[in-house]
């Protein structure tokens, strides 16, 4: 008989101290928890969107007119600069198999700005001619609801789902041309108005490795679509900083998220990216 390999031996040995390092109770699935919290996003948006206008004569061949209605409207052209947009989410977890752990996060971007562009922009068949001064407001609204599993589950954790995403976009482009200096009120208003939603399937990963006998977590999520001519993308990366109260926690999130977004609907295509850093506070219990 030839004495058993130390290397044999040793490797269930490792195994197990990995898997039972004292990790504290803050990072321990409980049987049923909730969390819920919200924060600011400081999100700067860039991009182009494009407003697609049907031809008023169906018989017209004149190319060049359909090109120039449609051309791309670059943002950066509109003044729309970084902004706090409000972040709130709501997560469920559990111990059951086979059951998927669930999260609600709502995230709203605002902006309303003044703008005086340097060139003509044309949008949905209206001229806003250059140097005239644009008043633009647009609303981005996204609603996830993520559903996954825990794959892996120690002081390293990886979960995989879907993402069930809704967005929702609206702009309104306003301008005074023609005024007259002495009356405002006789000069020509120009405005421009689209809005679009949609719903989309995302493929959602989650990853996390805590810090042995700390309250500090490294963390992140993707969230990922790539469909033809629809490209989704969702990514945040963060620190988590916990602070146990009684049997509850105080959680803090510390990160940055990229959020990228290009769809062609039937009366508008959107080009899209906003990121920035985000802070939120939640309680979990």
């Amino acid at each position: 008989m030839f004495p058993p390999s130390k290397n044999v031996t040793l490797l269930p040995t490792l195994f197990s101290l990995f898997m039972s390092v004292n990790v504290p109770a803050a990072f321990a699935d409980p049987i049923l928890g909730f969390e819920f919290g919200g924060g600011l996003w400081y999100a700067d948006t860039d991009g182009t969107m494009q407003a697609i206008v049907a031809p008023a004569d169906t018989d017209n061949e004149n190319e060049e007119d359909e090109t120039a209605v449609n051309a791309p409207v670059p943002l950066s052209e509109l003044n729309v600069a970084k902004r706090a947009a409000p972040d709130i989410y709501i997560a469920y977890t559990h111990s059951f198999p086979l059951v998927p752990q669930l999260k609600a996060r709502h995230t709203q971007l605002n902006y309303s700005q003044i703008s005086n562009p340097a060139n003509d922009l044309v949008f949905d068949d209206q001229t806003f001619p250059a140097d005239s001064e644009v008043t633009t407001k647009v609303d981005i609204t996204w609603q996830d609801i993520e559903l996954y599993y825990r794959l892996l589950d120690s002081w390293v954790t990886f979960d995989l789902g879907a993402n069930v995403s809704h967005f929702k976009f609206e702009t309104t482009l306003s301008a005074l041309a023609e005024a007259d200096e002495t009356d405002a009120e006789t000069g020509n208003l120009l405005s421009a108005t689209r809005s679009v939603s949609e719903q989309k399937i995302l493929l959602l990963t989650h990853y996390s490795l805590a810090l042995p006998e700390t309250h500090i977590t490294f963390a992140g999520r993707v969230n990922y679509l790539n469909e033809g001519d629809t490209k989704i993308s969702d990514a945040d990366h963060y620190i988590r900083f916990e602070w146990e109260k009684l049997s509850s926690e105080m959680v803090m999130r510390l990160g940055y998220r990229t959020r990228k977004y290009t769809h062609a609907f039937d009366t508008l295509d959107l080009d899209l990216k906003s990121s920035g850093y985000y802070f939120s506070l939640g309680y979990a219990f």
